[in-house]
């Protein structure tokens, strides 16, 4: 397997069990010796996000773990890959929103809190939400609506319009966010929540884009138990239905403009059609 031999070299010991364990929009994960986690980014968006979160990574104190790169090589010599980082493996399970106990999303809710505190606006360029939004908008009608019914491009019309002219992003104080938290993203051992991982996602938003992956009725659970109330702001619930529709949405113009993610898109757009469903009639946006 050509990803050892580009890991082995920069690993501390033989390896004697390298295996894939996941695989997302810009990385590959591999476990080695059962150990550590060997990340490799196959794209240059991976690979500076991987540089910029070793550069943050002492910062981030949360009452649960997170990874710590022993190691982050960049690759210039492989067409396959751009950048290499070890870190020590965290074992357990995948969460489950769904059957949370009221301690875990304690500690989830103390560890988001925390992820918003800290403060790295000077290692980012676009912190302007509106402006982040009105170019997204601009994009979707020009690479995702000629795929859609005319209904779905109605949906997507009305959400962003409705946010957009909500002037709801000028009372958000952008937050750094992990952009990413999703059930396969938490790890329980021994039932208890012990470690955020995948923090490929950085960057600065509305703190409601980190409660958008829970589901809806799970979020006033989360929300009670987030130490830092005043980071929320107002409209909350369609700050929150808003994150939660844009992923799909991103989601399927990001599988159109990059040629690597196109097969994608019949998944993408199944799950769009799934949220849609679920939300349609929130908010009149039908």
């Amino acid at each position: 397997m050509i990803e050892e031999s580009i890991v082995q070299p920069f690993f501390n010991a033989e390896i004697i069990d390298f295996k894939l364990i996941g695989s997302g929009w810009h990385n590959r994960l591999f476990l080695i010796n059962n150990c550590h986690v060997a990340r490799l980014s196959f794209t240059e968006h991976g690979k500076q996000k991987m540089i910029l979160y070793n550069k943050v990574q002492d910062s981030i104190k949360l009452p649960i773990n997170t990874p710590k790169y022993e190691s982050l090589k960049l690759i210039n010599d492989s067409s396959l890959y751009t950048a290499l980082a070890i870190y020590k493996y965290f074992d357990g399970s995948q969460a489950n929103f769904q059957n949370l106990s009221k301690s875990n999303i304690l500690l989830l809710a103390q560890s988001i809190s925390e992820i918003h505190k800290l403060n790295f606006l000077d290692l980012f360029d676009n912190t302007n939400i509106l402006k982040t939004l009105e170019e997204e908008f601009e994009n979707l009608q020009k690479y995702v609506y000629p795929h859609l019914l005319k209904s779905e491009v109605t949906f997507i019309n009305n959400l962003y319009s409705k946010y957009l002219k909500s002037n709801i992003t000028q009372n958000v104080i952008p937050k750094f966010v992990h952009g990413d938290i999703t059930e396969k993203n938490m790890v329980l051992s021994d039932g208890k929540l012990t470690a955020l991982i995948d923090w490929d996602g950085i960057h600065y938003d509305d703190p409601m884009f980190d409660f958008s992956r829970f589901t809806i009725n799970m979020i006033d659970k989360i929300l009670s138990q987030y130490p830092n109330k005043e980071f929320l702001g107002e409209n909350i619930f369609f700050r929150y239905l808003f994150y939660r529709i844009r992923k799909h949405t991103y989601a399927m113009y990001y599988s159109i403009e990059n040629e690597l993610y196109i097969n994608l898109w019949d998944e993408l757009y199944k799950k769009f059609k799934s949220v849609k469903s679920e939300y349609k009639h929130l908010y009149n946006l039908v």
